[in-house]
């Protein structure tokens, strides 16, 4: 992409998550900027800084229905390297071998769901929470996008989004409590390593 292109796009989201009214437009545009660079699937975390030795992890996101709740089964959170300060603190990590070395099950039966790369990119809030906005995908083929091309897409995208949902006081960023919904949207709640999952008739479920 030419510089030009990315500033043009830059300011176009800059303006557009600027006006979003609803959550509903933010997970929706970070869905639509996922198809874009050509990812399946994208989850946006938020881990609350509180309570300090048991903090509350909240998810949400457009996996498949199959997938989250294996992963919530067999309590992945726990090992997922993506939440390790230790990787993390790196501000953007590209899904292989390497990072999933330690978390080998977790790695396996993701693939076996599907999903052959991914990548993630961290935030930390105001409020001291983090941000995560991980993008996944089926195919195993490489992209054509610029590794420092989507590393700063990924940043404003995670920066813009959760900013958006602070002033829209989304639930996702204020509280750690978790909703489902039909439309694939998913959050979740972690306290003390096990997650506590309740389900309305007309909800759904996060990674």
């Amino acid at each position: 992409m030419q510089d030009t292109d990315f500033f043009s796009w830059r300011r176009t989201m800059l303006l557009r998550f600027q006006r979003m009214e609803t959550a509903e437009e933010v997970y929706h545009e970070i869905e639509l900027q996922a198809q874009q660079l050509e990812y399946d699937y994208y989850s946006l975390c938020v881990r609350h800084p509180v309570p300090f030795t048991r903090p509350k992890v909240a998810f949400y996101t457009n996996y498949p229905e199959a997938w989250v709740s294996y992963y919530q089964a067999k309590n992945f959170l726990a090992i997922d390297p993506v939440l390790n300060p230790e990787n993390f603190s790196q501000g953007h990590l590209m899904w292989n071998d390497d990072l999933f070395n330690e978390a080998q099950p977790l790695w396996e039966a993701a693939r076996a769901h599907g999903l052959r790369r991914g990548v993630t990119q961290y935030l930390m809030l105001p409020n001291r929470a983090l941000g995560f906005l991980s993008f996944s995908r089926c195919s195993a083929r490489e992209i054509p996008i610029l590794s420092d091309e989507l590393q700063l897409k990924m940043q404003l995208l995670v920066r813009e989004s959760l900013m958006a949902l602070m002033r829209l006081n989304d639930e996702i960023v204020m509280t750690p409590e978790m909703n489902f919904s039909k439309r694939g949207k998913r959050n979740s709640e972690v306290d003390g390593g096990r997650e506590d999952i309740s389900r309305d008739s007309d909800d759904f479920v996060n990674l």
